[in-house]
């Protein structure tokens, strides 16, 4: 492997310690450790903005090594998924102070997508789009967080979504459809 390592002119190296390897990035910056930093300055509050939201949507590509089965690889994918659940929603309360419910929308999306029976994102993403005016995606929004809340879980809505769709149907004049 060192040989083919040099062979390439790539500014790794491999190490042995203990009775495993090691691989030294040297100069390569790999796209996680980016994506952790910037979750770690998220989270403390620093630099919120636009440019950060689309920096970690573009880093964020999915599950890490989903096709790892390791405990070590899991317990990664859980804390990476879980940060940046968290980090969304906080550049989504940044948007939403700064009158920028497109991007809290977005913001929201991106935390159903990683969390999709997450009822209390699903609420207020409901919320966004009724303030917004646009019941029609509160509604569609409703009916997503249902199936996934029973394929997921295998249980009903909590009675505080039940409820906010029944508000938002009934402020709408139409009829209930579930």
């Amino acid at each position: 492997m060192r040989k083919n390592l040099r062979s390439h002119d790539l500014p790794l190296s491999v190490d042995k310690i203990g009775n495993g390897y090691a691989l030294r990035l040297g100069t390569v910056r790999c796209d996680v450790n980016e994506l952790e930093e910037l979750l770690d300055r998220t989270l403390k509050e620093q630099g919120l903005g636009l440019s950060r939201f689309e920096r970690l949507t573009a880093l964020y590509k999915g599950d890490y090594l989903t096709d790892c089965d390791f405990r070590w690889g899991r317990m990664k994918r859980e804390q990476l998924s879980g940060r940046y659940a968290e980090v969304l929603r906080r550049l989504c309360s940044f948007f939403k102070r700064n009158n920028l419910s497109a991007y809290a929308i977005e913001c929201l999306h991106h935390v159903l997508a990683v969390a999709p029976d997450s009822e209390k994102d699903g609420r207020e993403l409901m919320r966004l789009y009724s303030e917004g005016g646009n019941r029609s995606e509160a509604i569609k929004v409703f009916k997503q967080l249902e199936r996934d809340v029973k394929e997921r879980l295998d249980i009903g809505l909590e009675e505080e979504t039940v409820r906010l769709y029944e508000e938002i149907v009934s402020s709408s004049g139409g009829r209930r459809e579930r």
